[in-house]
């Protein structure tokens, strides 16, 4: 009898595929992130492969802080084990589409899945927190750029501010007021040998930002020559930070390697007019219930950017 049950369920997992979880990463560094441990989350719940989608075929330039061609890798994190695959092998036989309303439980055999938005909460892979930030340890950091910094770094209360411009120039309802970055250096103010490193996607409008201001550091290697990863790596090894409302220095928050480190970031990250880009219905109310209440870790402390005098 017993042998006949294991023979029927040796049967029955030979004749019924393992759920496979696809993630098709997109947009920025921290973006991706994001939608590789929301993917690596739900194949854990339901003990499904996981297959990054290689959708990227461009050069990809780390020199360029717009640049949306690089795509997370083995070579640069800790992605052994997660097969890449191409876009024909996601495209070969239809998917379901898995978006923030949904519960990982119920994917169980559904076959083939998708990672269809971008997961922009710790809500959604929290339970596996600390495989994932071993995921995205940076592998190598010690590069000139990283060698220069670093000791400045280490060897004080060092607090990073990322003040991210770009392409957000262009979406009012998204840009950081300067009092926000203002009011969030307040916080330290009495603290002892407090510096701050600033961080930003436009170091020349930083550098006229905080020109002659003490206990100030612009990081930038000057001539463009220094990656976004090095920068992100150099953002982790702070002490505390200040995030904008960017993924990208979310995560080099979620990685600081203090655990004790004072994170401040800005809630509400966007304005109200952000939402009324996504399409009206309950996915949108989902993503602005989301990022009212579950944009960060509870510890960390909020600002109101937009309330300021």
């Amino acid at each position: 009898m017993q042998f006949a049950l294991l023979l029927f369920f040796c049967v029955f997992s030979i004749l019924t595929p393992k759920d496979t979880v696809f993630v098709k990463l997109d947009s920025g560094i921290g973006n991706q992130m994001f939608q590789l441990a929301a993917g690596y989350s739900m194949a854990k719940t339901i003990g499904a492969d996981l297959k990054i989608v290689d959708s990227s075929k461009e050069e990809a330039n780390l020199r360029d802080p717009n640049d949306r061609k690089y795509r997370l890798n083995n070579k640069d994190f800790y992605l052994t084990g997660i097969e890449v695959v191409s876009e024909a092998e996601l495209n070969k036989d239809p998917v379901v589409l898995v978006w923030e309303g949904s519960d990982y439980r119920a994917l169980k055999n559904k076959g083939r899945i998708l990672v269809a938005s971008f997961f922009e909460s710790e809500v959604f892979f929290k339970e596996h927190a600390k495989s994932i930030k071993k995921m995205f340890t940076l592998k190598k950091t010690d590069t000139p750029f990283i060698k220069k910094y670093l000791p400045l770094i280490q060897k004080c209360n060092s607090v990073a501010i990322h003040i991210r411009r770009g392409d957000f120039k262009n979406y009012p309802d998204r840009m950081m007021p300067i009092t926000y970055y203002i009011q969030a250096m307040q916080v330290f103010s009495k603290q002892k040998d407090v510096t701050f490193f600033v961080f930003s996607d436009d170091p020349a409008y930083v550098g006229d930002l905080f020109f002659n201001l003490e206990k100030v550091v612009v990081v930038s290697s000057g001539d463009g020559s220094a990656t976004n990863l090095e920068e992100f790596y150099l953002m982790t090894q702070c002490k505390n930070l200040i995030v904008a409302n960017s993924t990208f220095s979310w995560w080099a928050a979620y990685l600081c390697s203090n655990p004790n480190a004072i994170i401040v970031a800005p809630l509400p990250r966007y304005k109200d007019g952000h939402f009324m880009t996504h399409p009206d219905g309950i996915q949108r109310d989902t993503m602005k219930y989301l990022h009212e209440t579950e944009s960060y870790p509870k510890h960390w402390k909020t600002i109101n950017p937009f309330m300021l005098p």
